[in-house]
């Protein structure tokens, strides 16, 4: 959500009093009101230069933001020449109000500015210029800087002690910001989580499995590419590939598989690497993949299951690749034991089709839940005609009412003889 300049409703009641006092604590809260509307830093950064620049009365209002090893950076700004600064950069090394501002820690200001001390502050046409640090936790993290183009004596000690108090104000905010961003990707992570789950733990069948759990890895984790590698013997085949240009061809996926087996030692856990570093850069070309994130998927015992490879996404979240790949495992773990029991219950099956015997099984209430072939075609009906009908039904007995409402179950007493069909003669 973007902070407009002009808050609608819910924003602050604007002030009746015109004191200076209480503009000043007017614009904290106005700034305080814009950090709580949920938007990003970027945008807190506008709306603070905006208004700070009509509260001081100034031409321009501009904000630095300080990274390590690579200066200062402008990322936001209001008034004078205010596009052209948002391309700008400052090196910590050159001369001006900012650099000084970050170096002693505190606000600076130069009244009847040097354009030849200060040459950046010349070419905007500086005549005065304050600088105020932005610190948090004892660090300076950038620097917000106000220019006047047209009155050289502009700044004095009482607006130093304001800007001061501005910047001190817009540090606490950026942080909070940062907080909230951050405490929305981790409900967003959860929430990617328990959907992943949902998704795997509904998939006993492996083909859904596999690209269900690819195309969600590959969405939750940000690659553009995901596919999926499962252990066959020695070998590791690509069995899903989620991948919006397309699925590659098939000596394509070849090579992948080849590559894939060759190297699979060298990814112990999570292994993050350039592309044709691995590949090789042949493949990597015709897969059009830069970067590789490869993560090993093992089961409960150590076994290698596959492996899981992400192209071209952003910096890996290793907790969360860790809590995705560890869903798999467990999900692909069932799925392969849900595959044996349903292999080993068709062998059953099978079985029990071939043997001559008659065979019928029923529940407590003596009806039919499964009846063998034999049985069948010595009826005369299908094996799924009989389901459900009672044991009396199936069974025409001659011998009169045994008390019992199936013959096949004998008594305690004669549990140890075979029942011969009066009719069947079996």
């Amino acid at each position: 959500m973007s902070v407009s300049k002009k808050p609608a409703s819910g924003s602050v009641p604007p002030v009746e009093s015109k004191s200076a006092e209480d503009t000043f604590q007017h614009l904290l809260l106005e700034l305080s009101w814009a950090a709580a509307q949920g938007g990003d830093s970027s945008s807190l950064v506008e709306f603070f230069c905006a208004e700070t620049r009509k509260f001081l009365r100034v031409s321009g209002a501009y904000y630095w933001r300080l990274e390590e090893n690579e200066g200062l950076i402008a990322v936001g700004a209001d008034g004078h020449l205010a596009e052209r600064f948002r391309a700008a950069r400052l090196q910590l090394s050159e001369a001006a109000v900012a650099t000084d501002a970050v170096r002693r820690r505190q606000t600076c200001y130069v009244n009847h500015l040097d354009s030849q001390q200060y040459a950046m502050a010349g070419e905007f046409g500086a005549r005065a210029l304050m600088a105020a640090p932005v610190v948090l936790f004892g660090k300076v993290t950038g620097v917000a800087v106000f220019l006047h183009n047209s009155d050289p004596d502009f700044f004095q000690p009482d607006l130093a002690a304001k800007v001061t108090i501005l910047a001190a104000q817009l540090g606490s905010l950026l942080e909070y910001v940062r907080l909230a961003h951050t405490s929305d990707q981790h409900r967003k992570r959860a929430d990617d989580l328990m959907t992943l789950a949902l998704e795997l733990g509904s998939s006993l069948r492996l083909p859904d499995l596999v690209r269900n759990f690819t195309a969600h890895a590959a969405k939750i984790l940000g690659a553009r590419v995901g596919a999926l590698a499962l252990a066959q013997g020695t070998l590791l085949e690509i069995v899903a590939l989620h991948d919006p240009a397309g699925e590659p061809e098939r000596g394509v996926l070849r090579s992948l598989n080849t590559q894939l087996t060759e190297r699979v030692q060298q990814i112990a856990d999570v292994l993050c690497v350039a592309a044709n570093e691995f590949l090789g850069a042949g493949l990597a070309a015709q897969l059009g993949w830069q970067q590789l994130t490869l993560a090993r998927l093992s089961s409960a015992n150590g076994d290698l299951l596959g492996v899981l490879c992400l192209a071209d996404g952003s910096s890996a979240d290793q907790p969360l690749l860790h809590a995705v790949i560890g869903q798999a495992a467990v999900a692909l773990d069932n799925c392969r034991l849900f595959s044996r029991i349903a292999q080993a219950n068709q062998h059953w099956m099978e079985i029990f089709d071939a043997m001559e015997d008659l065979i019928v099984v029923h529940d407590e209430g003596n009806r039919v839940l499964r009846v063998n072939r034999s049985l069948a075609e010595s009826i005369g009906a299908g094996p799924a005609e009989l389901i459900g009908i009672s044991m009396r039904t199936l069974v025409a007995s001659s011998q009169g009412n045994t008390g019992q409402a199936c013959p096949f179950c004998r008594r305690p007493a004669e549990q140890d003889q075979d029942y011969l069909h009066p009719v069947l003669g079996r």
